[in-house]
């Protein structure tokens, strides 16, 4: 009975201590992007302000994208550098994206994706007064 205990508790033992130090890597990129909304508030009529949001590589794999301003009520109201269109990120980086909002007369939305379907895009909204 002895033996068998012995042997029943190294068994347990053995079982249980033994892990797998393989690591899988992972496959799916993942983004952190913030703000997701850039309200330019109330602003006067043919003034401009600018925002900015992140867009951060908080996974394991690099992924890249193309942004592109989606303009809702009016193309050219709300702009993107063009040397920000194209990134790629490795682990860990990340850049900020500077909009700017042409105020016209009444309410201006556009979207900007961001180009990967890890990353949600950001929705930009301003209203401009006389």
């Amino acid at each position: 009975m002895k033996t068998f205990f012995v042997l029943f508790l190294a068994i347990v033992l053995l079982g249980c201590t033994k892990k797998s130090s393989k690591v899988e890597p992972e496959s799916v990129p993942r983004c952190e992007v913030t703000p997701t909304v850039l309200d330019f508030g109330n602003i006067q009529y043919r003034a401009k302000k600018t925002k900015s949001f992140t867009v951060k590589n908080i996974g394991r794999i690099s992924f890249s994208g193309t942004l592109a301003v989606v303009d809702e009520s009016h193309p050219g109201v709300f702009s993107i550098p063009e040397a920000n269109r194209n990134y790629s990120l490795y682990p860990g980086q990340s850049f900020d994206v500077r909009v700017t909002f042409w105020a016209g007369v009444g309410q201006w939305n556009a979207t900007i994706e961001t180009g990967n379907s890890c990353c949600a895009d950001v929705y930009c909204q301003g209203r401009g007064h006389w």
